[in-house]
């Protein structure tokens, strides 16, 4: 939604920038498609983190980069606790060595549709030439 609405660089691949109107507008626009959760990431403060151009403003991409490893991290944490069966803020060995097996599963899992999809790029791609062969033998016997 962010980047659709407010596009991170032009046409010529620059950077664009916004300057403190436009990151309260914008915030005014994600608080009122997202919720109030997103006004957090809106302060003057954070806005203040972000290196700034001569004219005051700031790259909306690594504010959009900041916001996503913010929401990524969060999400992260909340599912981490959901796993810390003592609300101790730690982990038992077995929920590691479960987490360790998910993990390699989903690499495993990535690997394996990777290599499909690669087997149904290069079955599609020797279909069209068995159709081209086809065509050809059709045009040679009419």
């Amino acid at each position: 939604m962010f980047s659709q609405a407010f596009p991170v660089s032009d046409t010529n691949g620059q950077l664009n920038h916004m300057n403190y109107e436009d990151f309260c507008h914008i915030a005014s626009v994600c608080t009122e498609q997202i919720g109030p959760k997103c006004r957090r990431f809106f302060s003057p403060s954070n806005f203040m983190k972000f290196e700034k151009d001569e004219s005051g403003r700031i790259a909306i991409l690594p504010f959009y980069l900041y916001v996503m490893r913010t929401v990524s991290l969060t999400q992260a944490r909340i599912d981490m606790s959901e796993l810390d069966e003592d609300s101790d803020g730690f982990l038992q060995p077995h929920k590691w060595r479960m987490l360790k097996r998910i993990k390699k599963q989903r690499d495993n899992d990535s690997a394996s549709s990777q290599a499909h999809k690669k087997r149904l790029r290069e079955s599609n791609e020797n279909s069209h030439e068995l159709s081209d062969h086809e065509d050809a033998y059709e045009d040679a016997n009419s």
